[in-house]
């Protein structure tokens, strides 16, 4: 907040809130933060006339949430079949991004309305995102800043976060406190450097600059791991354990691999002569040792192989070894 009022002062500019205001993500530790170098801030300054809670709720609103954020949660719920139906993953998701582009309140209520009746198992999830804390921060119908300050402040943390990324690839993660600010003064001092260069028309990279659009006018996006089949295949498979009695339905509670004991139980007494070794692989094995003291040429020891599975022989269940 230094940094900026000492930019406002240097154009001239009277420091005002809207100044301040900007986005994060919904960390209740950074909001915070926020708040209270706010109140220290104009607490420090010889023209505040305002108190410690005016001041506060005058921070309040001046914070903007990172709807990639929310977005990223409402894809990870939407992946949990056993709160929302398979088939209704693009249903739920029209319904609650909808919530973002509400015209009122009236709207907005409606809409949620509908998301705790056709995905009550959500109502929890939903409840974390409706906090008034978060309402305000992210829609537009519960926000209580200014509307221009609202429209140009960007509606996402990504730029923050590359930021982030370029930290980590520069200096690394987990340092102790006096190597850690050295590394963000060497990051400083480069960034200075290149800031420099570029002034005066030097390069300050190697090789083509954004790559990845390269990829996505190739193959039609950033990575190849977002291929649509993968979540397609899962579907599929999903389907398919249902058709083979293996699972109830297609929107079945329970752990990711739940399902893994009974096909291998079926598996194991398909009786196929084909197929030992496949079974094998997953065959809990046994082994028995017996020692006794020898007759003066040294120890004796035995070595027993027994199939851990009942019905199953192992071809080297009987194998003895003395030494």
């Amino acid at each position: 907040m230094l940094s900026i009022a000492h930019e406002c002062e240097a154009n001239d500019t009277i420091i005002a809130d809207r100044h301040f205001a900007g986005i994060i993500d919904f960390s209740q530790a950074e909001r915070h933060g926020f708040i209270q170098a706010f109140v220290a801030f104009w607490m420090q300054r010889h023209e505040n006339t305002r108190s410690e809670d005016t001041l506060y709720s005058a921070a309040e609103v001046l914070l903007r949430g990172c709807e990639e954020h929310f977005r990223a949660s409402v894809t990870r719920i939407k992946k949990i079949h056993g709160v929302v139906p398979v088939h209704s993953e693009k249903h739920f998701e029209e319904l609650v991004l909808g919530l973002i582009s509400a015209k009122d309140l009236d709207d907005f209520h409606a809409r949620v309305e509908v998301i705790q009746r056709d995905f009550p198992l959500t109502n929890s999830w939903l409840g974390w995102w409706l906090r008034e804390s978060n309402a305000r921060m992210l829609f537009e119908t519960h926000t209580r800043m200014e509307p221009d300050i609202w429209t140009s402040i960007p509606n996402t943390t990504n730029a923050q976060e590359a930021q982030h990324w370029k930290l980590y690839s520069a200096v690394g993660r987990d340092h102790g406190l006096l190597e850690g600010l050295e590394a963000l003064h060497a990051v400083a001092e480069t960034t200075v450097k290149l800031f420099t260069a570029n002034l005066e028309g030097g390069l300050i990279r190697y090789g083509k600059a954004e790559p990845w659009k390269a990829m996505i006018n190739l193959i039609g996006r950033s990575k190849p791991s977002r291929a649509p089949a993968l979540s397609s295949q899962r579907d599929q498979f999903r389907r398919r354990l249902v058709e083979w009695r293996i699972i109830k339905s297609d929107n079945a509670v329970g752990n990711a691999f739940d399902w893994f004991p009974q096909v291998l139980k079926d598996k194991l007494n398909d009786d196929l002569d084909d197929d030992n070794w496949t079974q094998s692989y997953f065959q809990t094995m046994f082994v028995t040792v017996k020692h006794c003291s020898g007759d003066g040429n040294g120890h004796h020891y035995q070595l027993f192989l027994h199939a851990g599975v009942q019905g199953m022989e192992n071809p080297g269940a009987k194998a003895v070894r003395q030494m």
